[in-house]
């Protein structure tokens, strides 16, 4: 239901004609059964999980290159100011791929050299997701932009990237590292062999 009335509203207010409409809801089902189909496909085997990440990274970099050389529509308001700024369509562009790459990149190193393991209980699931919220949030948000302009030298494009990138990498390639000697210092060596156990069998199951 709420689909169907984001779907009206967008040609009620004239924002998109009903084939955008249309069109959209058709991608966004065939963008969720490949990822259904993704998923049982990740998990089983590094050749697999590898591929995976080669193509997105490579999906990643060609999407880099369109969003340069791609021709951006210029359009008008009444007034002469500009309806879309170009500029900003590339930044926001440049701001999606980062994002992708870092996910992309964290999740690999997270499930290829890191394997942490999911925390049994409730009240530790709770804590784990908090902390990483609170560790999203600081490398988002407290790493300023005179550092990628200053000290890495980047143009306002580059920055938009990493600022996208590194939020996405810490939180799947960096804070699960944190998780990990936290699970090995404090868990009882019996249990991080019982969970191991679980995660190899389940992996041999599927």
């Amino acid at each position: 239901m709420p689909i169907i009335i984001v779907g009206f509203s967008r040609n009620y207010l004239g924002v998109h004609t009903p084939e955008d409409v249309v069109v959209g809801f058709l991608l966004c089902c065939a963008v969720i059964a490949f990822n259904f189909w993704i998923f049982e496909k990740l998990g089983k085997d590094r050749v697999t999980d590898t591929k995976f990440f080669i193509g997105g990274l490579s999906f990643a970099l060609l999407m880099l290159v369109y969003f340069v050389y791609k021709n951006y529509p210029v359009d008008y308001k009444p007034d002469g100011s500009l309806i879309v700024d170009p500029q900003k369509m590339m930044k926001d562009a440049f701001g999606s791929v980062g994002r992708c790459l870092g996910l992309f990149t964290g999740w690999y190193i997270e499930t290829q050299f890191i394997k942490f393991m999911i925390f049994e209980k409730k009240w530790q699931k709770f804590l784990c997701g908090l902390f990483g919220i609170i560790f999203l949030y600081c490398a988002s948000k407290l790493i300023p932009v005179t550092f990628y302009s200053k000290f890495l030298g980047l143009g306002d494009l580059g920055i938009r990237f990493w600022r996208g990138f590194v939020p996405f990498f810490f939180i799947m390639g960096i804070y699960p590292v944190f998780i990990k000697l936290f699970q090995v210092k404090f868990m009882p060596k019996e249990q991080l062999q019982s969970e191991e156990e679980k995660s190899n069998e389940t992996v041999k199951t599927e």
